[in-house]
């Protein structure tokens, strides 16, 4: 995909995708026989790029100066120069076939070189790919099958890993403000929205020091959490592993970014509210990981949507169920497919031992949440055997 701006006055016989394309293939087949032929056929399309590099330098200074089309032409120009180094090296090591001790050194150091070109290229066509998908997405813009192409592709891109041109892209294109864009409710399809929710989350891995700041100035947390009202179960569970992935990475501020836009009771009503068992275990994991990272404000807050009274009535729920179903408790014991005999039968514990030793609360407070929790837990469990159990889990647990 080629942006639209670079390729308009292009001739329409000389396409600038077909020839970065061509190279590809060219190198890509360089060792199957003579290498010089393969070399003479990428001089002319490298010389074909120089020609049209030449007519857009020629039609830009004569049109009105754009700093988007400015940076396009700079980065064909230093796709070009990056391929004439290249190429030189080739030629040197043709030349110095004959003096390679081995036939497999002189493979070694082509394959090399081929390595590097081709490299190039896919990074420039992947520039190109997030220029083309800054151009086609937003809400204005009522091409979703191409919405979702591009969006597919850049995931795709993302995930190869960093590479320092695409990230240079990514931020002169303000991407991550348009991708946030489409997570806004009643503007695009589902189909789009989760497309940019992967890329969102693709951003975070592909380098979390940048974009984990980004995503939050975006305010990408409080459209997922506006979204989560609108949503099936189903796609509130993916809304959730989103969250998920940025709680993972940016810790203690995103769950202040949660905080403040009233996502803890959402995310905590979830134990109850929903019955997708899937979705419970997420609003789980996702309440672990607010308690483990979150303030005292956050704990506080937890404690109020009455978490510890949702996972006792979670709990005897499932266990209810599973009694009255053989096959199931079959199915759990030879399988493993619940955390335990009974869903949430170690919820009290693991959520205890989760702020006992998380980053977010000072030593005092730690205390303090332990009484708390205590003091819940013996207002809402009559076995007294139990309570005593837990007590002593969470007394004499991990500091």
């Amino acid at each position: 995909m080629m942006s639209e701006g670079l390729t308009s006055s292009l001739h329409e016989n000389a396409d600038l995708g077909q020839i970065i394309r061509s190279l590809m293939v060219e190198t890509q087949h360089i060792q199957d026989e003579d290498p010089s032929l393969r070399i003479t056929e990428m001089d002319f399309l490298i010389n074909d790029l120089k020609h049209l590099l030449l007519q857009e330098r020629n039609t830009y200074s004569l049109a009105r100066q754009s700093s988007a089309r400015r940076r396009q032409l700079e980065s064909l120009r230093n796709l070009i120069d990056s391929l004439d180094s290249h190429m030189q090296t080739m030629r040197r090591i043709m030349s110095c076939a004959h003096l390679c001790k081995s036939c497999l050194l002189y493979r070694i150091l082509l394959r090399r070189s081929k390595d590097a070109i081709q490299s190039k290229l896919q990074s420039w066509l992947d520039e190109q790919c997030v220029r083309e998908l800054s151009a086609i997405i937003g809400p204005d813009h009522v091409d979703e099958d191409a919405q979702t192409n591009a969006l597919c592709s850049f995931e795709t891109i993302v995930c190869k890993g960093y590479d320092a041109s695409i990230q240079e892209a990514i931020l002169l294109c303000g991407l991550v403000t348009k991708l946030a864009s489409l997570l806004d409710a009643n503007t695009v399809s589902w189909r789009v929205q989760k497309r940019a929710a992967l890329a969102i989350k693709a951003l975070l891995v592909f380098n979390k020091d940048i974009f984990v700041s980004l995503v939050l100035m975006a305010n990408v947390v409080k459209k997922i959490l506006a979204l989560m009202d609108t949503e099936s179960d189903e796609n509130v569970l993916f809304l959730l592993s989103v969250l998920k992935s940025m709680l993972s990475v940016g810790h203690t501020i995103v769950v202040d970014e949660i905080y403040s836009h009233d996502g803890v009771p959402k995310i905590v009503n979830l134990l109850i509210d929903c019955k997708l068992e899937a979705l419970q275990f997420a609003a789980f994991d996702c309440i672990l990981e607010l308690v483990y990272n979150g303030r005292i404000e956050v704990l506080s807050q937890v404690f109020q949507c009455n978490v510890v009274k949702n996972l006792v009535m979670l709990r005897s729920s499932y266990k209810e169920t599973t009694r009255n179903s053989a096959s199931c408790s079959s199915q759990d014991k030879d399988h493993g497919n619940h955390r335990d005999t009974y869903p949430f039968v170690n919820a009290l514990s693991d959520f205890a031992t989760q702020f006992a030793i998380g980053i977010g609360l000072r030593e005092r407070e730690k205390q303090a949440s332990r009484q708390v929790f205590l003091r819940q837990i013996k207002e809402i469990i009559q076995d007294d055997v139990e309570v005593a159990n837990i007590s002593i889990k969470v007394l004499w647990g991990p500091r």
